[in-house]
Order: structure tokens, then sequence, then C-alpha cells
């Protein structure tokens, strides 16, 4: 019962953290003041004590900038430049033309 409560409590945790829109250093902090509590209320089993501290040895990682951006960010990238469509002529001179300011203030008045 009382992992279910914990459960509860780590999920809770993450799902305001994400509505707060906490940044990944706020992220892993919290958590790791979770597991901290954790362990001292309860009499953890190994398994869950391993599983938080991987969890949380990832979640320091994910803060320092160059391993997050040559583990997360380029492999992401390149999928994701693999599925878009390429981009027409059209697109592109709209692109290069820049902005639309002085005819938006022509046809706003």
């Amino acid at each position: 019962m009382s992992t279910i409560i914990w459960l509860f409590i780590f999920l809770a945790g993450a799902l305001v953290l994400a509505y707060k829109r906490a940044s990944l250093l706020t992220a892993t902090i919290a958590y790791a003041a979770a597991v901290l509590v954790y362990v001292l209320a309860t009499e953890a089993s190994p398994f869950w004590l391993v599983l938080h501290g991987v969890v949380l040895a990832i979640l320091v990682l994910l803060n320092i900038d160059n391993v997050r951006l040559r583990l997360v960010t380029r492999p992401f990238m390149r999928v994701y430049r693999r599925m878009l469509p390429p981009m027409s002529q059209t697109e592109k001179d709209a692109l290069d033309a820049g902005t639309v300011w002085w005819d938006g203030e022509l046809f706003t008045g």
C-alpha cells in the first residue's frame, strides 16, 4: 500500500512540475528532494532505490548542455528533418522576403 501512495506522490509531483512548466534543473532538484524524503521515510527495497538512482542520474546528465545536445537533441532533429516534406520554392521565397510590415500597415489602416 505504501508503494502505491509513493508512486502517486511522484506522479503527482511530475504532473504539477509539468503543468507549471518548471525548468529541467528545478524538476531535477524536486525529484532529488522527493527521493531523499522517500529513502528517509520508508524502508525502500533495493529495486526502488536503484530505479530512483538511475532516473536521478539521467536527470542530472540531461542538465549538462553538451550531453543533452549530443544524446537527445541532435538525434531527434535528424529524425525530425527526415520526416518533414521538402520546402517548395514558393516557401523559400516567402521566407527570404522577410516581414510584411509595410503591407500589413497599409491594409490595417
